[in-house]
């Protein structure tokens, strides 16, 4: 949609004509099609068994939750799926990134006519999801709004992080949840312009280094946020079209998929 414009100038024409372009996305014929055929498939599953097993509607459903690239991971969504995600102990307690947590509340299923039955991946959920229009409208908006994002950072290094960092970091009151978020925290760390090595501190360095250079109250306005975006994508290589680099990194976190000597300059040694 945007390719090839570069990533600063790609987010200034979002800013401005953003809801527009997402209409004109969502309505496309080629969306509505895909909608209307992942509605029909759905309409046929009735257990998380059944869910697993039929790949592409599995895809939809995970990549509205940008979990897509864990389609292969049948165990562990399994689990997520048949456990209480609120009980210790469960996976979705267990597993720091928010998007298996908020996957496993939506996903859970409990049998038809017991609640207090240890739940079975071959059960019927009690409200199978095509019943649960929630849930229906929940997972074609957020599967529209990724693949959006997406196709808009087709081309232009970055941008689909920082969409994705816009889109989220309000909701963010502390570091620690900020790093739970592999994609925020991403876009932290080139923002504050930290190299690849800042993983290789033990996580008490890391969460001391961003509570010191990320002032989470001040990317509540609009203005700085954009500030710190505009960064983001200038060190992501987003500068001109194209772009290599940091922005490489980011596809195996984003699901669609630096150069420093040490991190802070002369202040931080990366011996630990």
């Amino acid at each position: 949609m945007l390719a090839g414009l570069g990533s600063l100038t790609a987010f200034s024409v979002l800013k401005r004509d953003g809801e527009k372009l997402r209409e004109r996305f969502d309505s496309s014929k080629t969306m509505e099609r895909e909608m209307d055929r992942f509605k029909e498939r759905m309409e046929k599953i009735k257990t998380p068994e059944q869910l697993l097993k039929d790949r592409k509607s599995l895809e939809t459903v995970l990549a509205s939750f940008q979990l897509d690239t864990e389609i292969g991971k049948t165990g562990i969504l399994r689990k997520l799926m048949t456990e209480d995600p609120k009980a210790d102990g469960s996976l979705a307690q267990r597993l720091a990134d928010p998007r298996y947590r908020r996957f496993a509340e939506a996903m859970t299923n409990f049998p038809v006519g017991d609640t207090t039955a240890k739940p079975d991946v071959t059960a019927e959920w009690k409200v199978q999801p095509s019943k649960n229009k929630d849930l229906m409208a929940s997972i074609e908006a957020n599967y529209k709004l990724i693949k959006f994002e997406r196709d808009t950072g087709q081309g232009n290094a970055g941008l689909q992080e920082a969409l994705y960092f816009r889109r989220n970091i309000q909701q963010v009151t502390s570091i620690p949840q900020l790093m739970s978020d592999r994609a925020l925290a991403y876009v932290a760390r080139v923002g504050l312009g930290l190299s690849e090595k800042f993983a290789l501190l033990d996580y008490e360095k890391q969460r001391d280094i961003f509570k010191e250079r990320l002032d989470l109250d001040k990317l509540k306005d609009p203005k700085e946020l954009d500030k710190f975006i505009q960064r983001f994508l200038v060190n992501a290589g987003g500068a001109s079209a194209g772009g290599t680099g940091q922005a490489n990194a980011a596809l195996a976190i984003m699901g669609g998929g630096g150069g420093m000597a040490s991190i802070l300059g002369a202040r931080v040694s990366l011996r630990v």
